[in-house]
Protein backbone atom coordinates (compact mmCIF):
# COMPACT_ATOMS: atom_id res chain seq x y z
CA UNK A 1 0.00 0.00 0.00
CA UNK A 2 1.51 3.39 -1.04
CA UNK A 3 1.42 6.21 1.55
CA UNK A 4 -1.86 8.21 -0.36
CA UNK A 5 -3.80 5.05 -0.13
CA UNK A 6 -2.57 4.85 3.49
CA UNK A 7 -3.81 8.20 3.71
CA UNK A 8 -7.32 7.39 2.36
CA UNK A 9 -7.94 4.27 4.28
CA UNK A 10 -7.90 6.22 7.26
CA UNK A 11 -10.92 6.96 8.88
CA UNK A 12 -9.51 9.82 10.75
CA UNK A 13 -8.31 11.95 7.47
CA UNK A 14 -12.13 11.28 5.96
CA UNK A 15 -13.56 12.98 9.65
CA UNK A 16 -11.47 15.72 9.33
CA UNK A 17 -11.91 16.38 5.63
CA UNK A 18 -15.60 16.05 5.93
CA UNK A 19 -15.55 18.63 8.96
CA UNK A 20 -13.53 21.07 7.47
CA UNK A 21 -15.71 20.94 3.91
CA UNK A 22 -19.19 21.04 5.88
CA UNK A 23 -18.12 23.52 8.45
CA UNK A 24 -17.06 25.96 5.56
CA UNK A 25 -20.09 25.08 3.69
CA UNK A 26 -21.81 25.97 7.21
CA UNK A 27 -20.24 28.93 6.82
CA UNK A 28 -20.73 30.56 3.59
CA UNK A 29 -24.92 29.47 4.03
CA UNK A 30 -24.86 31.57 7.06
CA UNK A 31 -22.81 34.38 5.25
CA UNK A 32 -25.56 34.33 2.66
CA UNK A 33 -28.24 34.46 4.66
CA UNK A 34 -26.70 37.36 6.51
CA UNK A 35 -26.87 38.95 3.08
CA UNK A 36 -29.38 37.76 1.86
CA UNK A 37 -31.39 41.50 1.59
CA UNK A 38 -28.49 42.43 -0.30
CA UNK A 39 -28.50 38.69 -2.54
CA UNK A 40 -30.47 39.51 -5.57
CA UNK A 41 -29.06 36.95 -7.78
CA UNK A 42 -30.20 33.39 -7.69
CA UNK A 43 -26.22 31.94 -7.45
CA UNK A 44 -25.79 33.98 -4.86
CA UNK A 45 -26.02 31.27 -2.55
CA UNK A 46 -23.75 28.77 -4.41
CA UNK A 47 -21.26 31.26 -4.90
CA UNK A 48 -21.24 31.55 -0.73
CA UNK A 49 -21.11 28.23 -0.32
CA UNK A 50 -18.43 27.77 -2.10
CA UNK A 51 -16.54 30.47 -1.07
CA UNK A 52 -16.73 29.30 2.54
CA UNK A 53 -15.65 26.13 1.55
CA UNK A 54 -12.47 27.42 -0.16
CA UNK A 55 -11.89 29.43 2.71
CA UNK A 56 -12.57 26.47 5.21
CA UNK A 57 -9.74 24.36 3.34
CA UNK A 58 -7.01 27.33 3.83
CA UNK A 59 -7.65 27.24 7.82
CA UNK A 60 -4.74 23.92 7.80
CA UNK A 61 -2.47 26.31 5.89
CA UNK A 62 -3.55 29.09 8.02
CA UNK A 63 -3.28 27.12 11.67
CA UNK A 64 0.56 25.44 9.68
CA UNK A 65 1.61 29.56 9.68
CA UNK A 66 0.86 29.86 13.21
CA UNK A 67 2.58 26.79 14.11
CA UNK A 68 -0.73 25.30 15.76
CA UNK A 69 -1.00 21.24 15.93
CA UNK A 70 -4.98 21.24 16.44
CA UNK A 71 -5.45 19.15 13.39
CA UNK A 72 -2.95 16.67 14.72
CA UNK A 73 -4.13 16.97 17.78
CA UNK A 74 -7.79 15.88 17.18
CA UNK A 75 -6.77 12.31 16.63
CA UNK A 76 -5.79 11.56 20.26
CA UNK A 77 -8.32 14.30 21.59
CA UNK A 78 -11.66 14.27 19.39
CA UNK A 79 -13.11 17.08 20.77
CA UNK A 80 -10.31 19.53 19.47
CA UNK A 81 -12.72 18.62 16.26
CA UNK A 82 -15.53 21.28 17.68
CA UNK A 83 -12.18 23.85 17.54
CA UNK A 84 -11.46 23.55 13.84
CA UNK A 85 -15.10 22.96 13.22
CA UNK A 86 -15.68 26.26 14.74
CA UNK A 87 -12.30 28.20 12.98
CA UNK A 88 -13.71 26.70 9.75
CA UNK A 89 -17.45 28.39 10.25
CA UNK A 90 -15.72 31.84 10.84
CA UNK A 91 -13.58 31.17 7.56
CA UNK A 92 -16.48 31.04 5.37
CA UNK A 93 -18.54 33.18 7.04
CA UNK A 94 -15.51 35.72 6.54
CA UNK A 95 -14.20 33.93 3.38
CA UNK A 96 -13.17 37.25 1.26
CA UNK A 97 -11.56 38.60 4.08
CA UNK A 98 -9.50 35.06 5.31
CA UNK A 99 -8.64 34.46 1.94
CA UNK A 100 -7.27 37.71 1.40
CA UNK A 101 -5.33 37.30 4.76
CA UNK A 102 -4.20 33.62 4.09
CA UNK A 103 -2.97 34.73 0.55
CA UNK A 104 -1.08 37.51 2.00
CA UNK A 105 0.85 35.91 4.88
CA UNK A 106 1.44 32.57 2.53
CA UNK A 107 3.07 34.88 0.12
CA UNK A 108 4.86 36.83 2.90
CA UNK A 109 6.46 33.15 4.38
CA UNK A 110 7.37 31.85 0.88
CA UNK A 111 9.18 35.66 0.19
CA UNK A 112 10.38 34.99 3.86
CA UNK A 113 11.53 31.32 2.85
CA UNK A 114 13.17 31.56 -0.07
CA UNK A 115 15.07 34.95 1.61
CA UNK A 116 16.32 32.46 4.04
CA UNK A 117 17.46 29.63 1.48
CA UNK A 118 19.29 32.13 -0.54
CA UNK A 119 21.23 33.30 2.77
CA UNK A 120 21.35 29.82 3.30
CA UNK A 121 23.39 29.50 0.26
CA UNK A 122 25.12 32.17 0.42
CA UNK A 123 26.43 30.93 3.60
CA UNK A 124 27.03 27.64 2.38
CA UNK A 125 28.59 28.90 -0.71
CA UNK A 126 30.99 31.84 1.40
CA UNK A 127 31.97 28.46 3.76
CA UNK A 128 32.92 26.23 1.10
CA UNK A 129 34.90 29.68 -0.63
CA UNK A 130 37.04 29.88 2.69
CA UNK A 131 37.38 26.50 2.83
CA UNK A 132 38.58 26.01 -0.05
CA UNK A 133 41.37 28.84 0.34
CA UNK A 134 42.17 27.23 3.42
CA UNK A 135 43.28 24.13 1.67
CA UNK A 136 44.74 26.42 -1.28
CA UNK A 137 46.49 27.67 1.23
CA UNK A 138 47.49 24.77 3.25
CA UNK A 139 49.09 23.46 -0.02
CA UNK A 140 50.77 26.25 -1.10
CA UNK A 141 52.51 26.27 2.04
CA UNK A 142 53.61 23.06 2.57
CA UNK A 143 57.51 23.66 0.51
CA UNK A 144 57.86 27.19 2.53
CA UNK A 145 57.45 25.30 5.75
CA UNK A 146 59.31 21.98 4.65
CA UNK A 147 62.22 24.69 3.24
CA UNK A 148 62.09 26.14 6.71
CA UNK A 149 62.53 22.69 8.75
CA UNK A 150 65.54 21.99 6.22
CA UNK A 151 66.96 25.23 7.44
CA UNK A 152 66.74 26.21 3.91
CA UNK A 153 65.65 30.03 4.52
CA UNK A 154 66.89 31.68 1.29
CA UNK A 155 65.04 29.13 -0.74
CA UNK A 156 61.90 29.44 2.07
CA UNK A 157 61.85 33.31 1.59
CA UNK A 158 62.02 32.94 -2.44
CA UNK A 159 58.92 30.23 -1.90
CA UNK A 160 57.59 32.55 0.74
CA UNK A 161 57.53 35.69 -2.34
CA UNK A 162 56.17 33.15 -4.64
CA UNK A 163 53.42 32.06 -2.54
CA UNK A 164 52.57 35.86 -1.35
CA UNK A 165 52.61 37.01 -5.58
CA UNK A 166 50.20 34.74 -5.71
CA UNK A 167 47.76 35.35 -2.27
CA UNK A 168 49.34 38.80 -0.96
CA UNK A 169 46.03 37.81 1.75
CA UNK A 170 47.96 34.96 3.07
CA UNK A 171 48.52 36.04 6.45
CA UNK A 172 50.50 32.77 7.64
CA UNK A 173 52.82 33.14 4.91
CA UNK A 174 53.81 36.80 6.03
CA UNK A 175 54.51 35.76 9.54
CA UNK A 176 56.52 32.97 8.32
CA UNK A 177 58.42 35.24 5.26
CA UNK A 178 59.18 37.54 8.68
CA UNK A 179 60.72 34.71 10.31
CA UNK A 180 63.10 34.05 7.55
CA UNK A 181 64.27 37.32 7.61
CA UNK A 182 64.91 37.09 11.00
CA UNK A 183 66.87 33.80 10.37
CA UNK A 184 68.82 35.48 7.22
CA UNK A 185 69.60 38.21 9.34
CA UNK A 186 67.67 41.13 8.22
CA UNK A 187 65.33 42.11 11.61
CA UNK A 188 64.24 45.36 9.96
CA UNK A 189 62.17 43.64 7.12
CA UNK A 190 61.29 41.00 9.35
CA UNK A 191 59.49 43.50 11.28
CA UNK A 192 58.03 44.46 7.65
CA UNK A 193 56.33 41.44 7.11
CA UNK A 194 54.92 40.57 10.51
CA UNK A 195 53.48 43.91 11.24
CA UNK A 196 51.89 43.23 7.22
CA UNK A 197 50.52 39.33 8.86
CA UNK A 198 48.86 41.07 11.64
CA UNK A 199 47.27 44.11 9.19
CA UNK A 200 46.15 41.05 7.40
CA UNK A 201 45.08 38.75 10.22
CA UNK A 202 42.91 41.85 12.11
CA UNK A 203 43.12 39.48 15.10
CA UNK A 204 45.69 39.72 18.13
CA UNK A 205 47.63 36.27 17.62
CA UNK A 206 49.68 35.11 21.14
CA UNK A 207 53.30 34.53 19.06
CA UNK A 208 53.00 36.62 16.45
CA UNK A 209 52.62 39.71 18.54
CA UNK A 210 55.84 38.12 20.72
CA UNK A 211 57.68 37.62 17.16
CA UNK A 212 56.85 41.17 16.40
CA UNK A 213 58.62 42.35 19.46
CA UNK A 214 62.00 39.98 19.43
CA UNK A 215 62.20 41.47 15.76
CA UNK A 216 62.09 45.22 16.77
CA UNK A 217 64.70 44.10 19.53
CA UNK A 218 66.78 42.86 17.19
CA UNK A 219 66.56 45.79 15.04
CA UNK A 220 67.71 48.16 17.92
CA UNK A 221 64.24 48.87 19.56
CA UNK A 222 63.73 49.91 23.58
CA UNK A 223 61.64 47.84 25.78
CA UNK A 224 59.09 51.09 25.91
CA UNK A 225 58.60 50.43 21.96
CA UNK A 226 58.06 46.60 22.01
CA UNK A 227 55.79 46.74 25.54
CA UNK A 228 52.53 47.77 23.64
CA UNK A 229 53.48 44.22 21.51
CA UNK A 230 54.04 41.92 24.66
CA UNK A 231 51.02 43.36 26.14
CA UNK A 232 48.99 42.72 23.49
CA UNK A 233 50.53 39.26 22.97
CA UNK A 234 49.91 38.22 26.79
CA UNK A 235 46.34 39.54 26.71
CA UNK A 236 45.74 37.54 23.64
CA UNK A 237 47.31 34.48 24.99
CA UNK A 238 45.12 31.44 26.41
CA UNK A 239 46.02 30.53 30.15
CA UNK A 240 48.58 27.71 28.49
CA UNK A 241 50.24 30.42 26.26
CA UNK A 242 49.93 32.68 29.32
CA UNK A 243 52.39 30.05 31.10
CA UNK A 244 54.90 29.57 27.56
CA UNK A 245 55.06 33.31 27.47
CA UNK A 246 56.28 34.47 31.10
CA UNK A 247 59.07 31.62 30.93
CA UNK A 248 60.07 32.46 27.62
CA UNK A 249 60.81 36.17 27.95
CA UNK A 250 62.85 34.99 30.77
CA UNK A 251 64.92 33.49 28.26
CA UNK A 252 64.75 34.30 24.88
CA UNK A 253 68.12 35.19 23.06
CA UNK A 254 66.65 37.65 21.44
CA UNK A 255 65.03 39.82 24.12
CA UNK A 256 68.58 39.95 25.76
CA UNK A 257 69.12 43.49 24.17
CA UNK A 258 66.30 44.56 26.99
CA UNK A 259 65.97 41.38 29.08
CA UNK A 260 68.74 42.92 31.98
CA UNK A 261 66.51 46.66 32.10
CA UNK A 262 64.83 46.92 34.96
CA UNK A 263 61.79 48.03 33.57
CA UNK A 264 62.22 44.67 31.53
CA UNK A 265 62.21 42.94 34.86
CA UNK A 266 59.35 44.84 36.71
CA UNK A 267 57.20 44.07 33.72
CA UNK A 268 57.74 40.48 34.13
CA UNK A 269 57.07 40.63 37.97
CA UNK A 270 53.41 42.10 37.21
CA UNK A 271 52.75 39.32 34.29
CA UNK A 272 54.24 37.14 36.95
CA UNK A 273 51.11 38.35 39.72
CA UNK A 274 49.39 38.92 37.04
CA UNK A 275 49.38 35.01 37.00
CA UNK A 276 48.87 34.16 40.03
CA UNK A 277 46.14 36.15 40.46
CA UNK A 278 44.16 34.68 37.90
CA UNK A 279 44.87 31.15 39.44
CA UNK A 280 43.70 31.89 42.80
CA UNK A 281 40.12 30.45 43.48
CA UNK A 282 37.63 31.51 45.74
CA UNK A 283 37.28 28.74 48.36
CA UNK A 284 33.01 28.40 49.32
Amino acid sequence: MNPMQAVFSDPWWWTVFLTIFLSGMAGGVVRFVQMRPQATRRGDWLASTIMGVASAFLVPLFLNTISSSLIAESREMPEKLFVLIGFCIAAGFFAQQFLDSVGRRALRMSEEAKAAAQAAEATAQSAREHARAADNRAIAMWKVIQLIDDEAYAAALDEAEFVISIDPANAECWAWKAYCHKRLGDPQAAVTAIDQALRIERRDICNWLFNAACYRVLDGASFTEIKPFLLRAWHAASPSQQTWLHSVMQNEVDLAAVRNCQEYQAFISMLKKESRMRDVRPIH
